[in-house]
């Protein structure tokens, strides 16, 4: 039975990841972008959810093979002729600084 995305239900026997080479593959690219990214921002492996969705959100604007060579992204939103906007992309484990606001500091906290 096909959804109103597209997307079809599809049942598998219990611990038998054989039968689902499709999600397999997936799961297996992302941890490796994951361990790649971790490894080369010289990040704890406590920043693997930020890695993790680094990795889903690279990958859902990058061309793909099953949408024909497009952009995941603009199918599924239905922006086949829009260009995606790529200006907030940052190097992962980019240095940052949190602004704090005033309230919160004392005395001889950084500012």
């Amino acid at each position: 039975m096909l959804g109103l995305k597209g997307i079809k239900h599809e049942i598998t026997i219990r611990y038998t990841p054989q039968q689902n080479g499709v999600l397999e593959r997936a799961q297996r690219s992302i941890v490796s972008k994951v361990r790649c990214m971790l490894r080369d921002a010289a990040c704890s492996k406590r920043m693997w959810a930020e890695a993790a969705n680094t990795a889903v959100y690279l990958l859902n604007r990058s061309p793909h093979k099953a949408v024909k060579g497009r952009l995941p992204e603009q199918v599924f939103c239905g922006k086949a002729n829009k260009r995606l906007d790529f200006s907030n992309l940052r190097v992962f484990g980019c240095k940052a600084e949190v602004k704090i606001p005033s309230q919160y500091l004392k005395k001889l906290d950084d500012r």
